[in-house]
């Protein structure tokens, strides 16, 4: 019995196709053999929005996504093809694809750029917006005849305030120089305990030698000279 099934199993291993290929020089056709296989990641750049869920769901930090530069990149040698990114991709714009990344002799990134318009600031859409959605008014002549009086009015005042303020700048250095000179005329006014002390000085010189009176009195003369000085 045993014979029987190695005979059959001889017989039919000579007239079927080999399991195996001559790989490289023969390939077998993956992508229908093997449709489930996830070999490498894709990415529709012109469908996808740069949001960057699947930078945050790979787990391995393959994918980086730069949305100011408009930028999604992917490092297909640190990828482990676990499809994580494509179930969270809310556009399915990834996929896996059947055969693998192709070797190259230098690590290489997948850089897939896309042109992001800028977005407009939120003051001006907002300003816009307003002047769209309200209608221009227009005024009747007596408003127009008002409007006009109120503009010149103000003008007037503007101006009359301006010509105001010229007078006053004008005026101040010869209200400076007037202090000046006043206070330059006026004599300071005298102490009145300086004056008692000086009455108290010369009775007391007048009671001394005139001759030592004398020297006492230069040298006060010579010390008030020079304090005037400094």
């Amino acid at each position: 019995m045993g014979t029987f099934k190695l005979a059959k199993m001889t017989l039919r291993s000579l007239f079927s196709k080999p399991a195996t290929v001559r790989y490289p020089y023969e390939k077998r056709d993956i992508e229908h053999l093997f449709p489930q296989m996830r070999g490498h990641l894709e990415c529709d750049i012109d469908t996808c929005i740069l949001c960057g869920m699947c930078q945050r769901a790979c787990p391995v930090g393959a994918i980086t996504v730069d949305r100011k530069a408009g930028d999604w990149k992917l490092d297909p040698y640190m990828c482990i093809s676990c499809a994580s990114c494509t179930h969270e991709c809310p556009k399915n714009c990834l996929s896996m694809g059947v055969l693998p990344t192709e070797p190259t002799e230098t690590l290489t990134t997948i850089t897939l750029h896309k042109d992001v318009p800028a977005k407009p600031a939120a003051g001006a859409k907002a300003g816009a917006a307003a002047s769209a959605a309200k209608p221009k008014r227009e005024l009747t002549p007596e408003q127009q005849a008002r409007v006009e009086a109120a503009k010149k009015a103000a003008a007037a005042k503007k101006a009359a305030k301006a010509a105001e303020g010229a007078e006053g700048e004008a005026a101040k250095p010869a209200a400076a120089e007037a202090t000046a000179s006043k206070g330059a005329d006026a004599a300071p006014a005298e102490d009145p305990a300086e004056a008692e002390r000086k009455a108290k000085m010369e009775a007391k010189l007048a009671a001394m030698d005139p001759e030592k009176a004398a020297k006492v009195r230069a040298a006060l003369e010579a010390r008030e000279a020079k304090k005037a000085a400094e």
